[in-house]
């Protein structure tokens, strides 16, 4: 007997054509942190350099601040190294205008007794753009000692000498 052949039919259907996923494009930013032993000993200088990658469609002034107050990674922590935050949790706000940033920040404002801040590390973070020229930071309740004027500036409350006003 004879086998009968089987022609197979084919419906056309429409595949989906595979798309190219990119990554998206990071660009690497330094983030300033303070090395503990360092800054114990108080051998300056006692800022040291990690490097981030941020997404390039992000605002790097903001993501370098973001990384700054996520801190060091376990290995970069291993290594002795620190973030100064001297009680400021985040900012509420950035501001670049005319080559000065101004740097809102919340929290609650504590100084460390010493001339070294916050101020130094951020600083140190955001000059690695060159438009930035100036860096004014503002605590809790937008004061910093000098807010007019390309100078860099930080709050009050940083200084070394500052003692609180009793509350009432």
């Amino acid at each position: 007997s004879k086998t009968p052949t089987i022609t197979p039919s084919f419906t056309p259907t429409k595949t989906p054509t595979p798309t190219q996923t990119s990554t998206p494009p990071v660009i690497r930013v330094n983030i300033v942190f303070s090395d503990k032993q360092l800054l114990e000993n108080g051998t300056p200088p006692y800022e040291k350099v990690v490097t981030r990658d941020i997404l390039s469609s992000v605002n790097p002034i903001s993501a370098v601040v973001d990384e700054y107050f996520k801190g060091p990674n376990a290995a970069e922590e291993n290594a002795g190294l620190t973030a100064v935050w001297n009680g400021f949790i985040g900012y509420s706000r950035i501001d670049f205008r005319n080559g000065i940033l101004h740097i809102y920040l919340t929290g609650q404002c504590q100084a460390n007794g010493t001339s070294y801040s916050i101020a130094q590390p951020l600083i140190a973070t955001v000059k690695q753009f060159p438009y930035v020229q100036y860096v004014k930071i503002y605590d809790e309740y937008g004061n910093t000692i000098t807010p007019f004027g390309r100078i860099d500036s930080a709050p009050l409350c940083l200084e070394p000498s500052y003692t609180p006003s009793p509350t009432i």
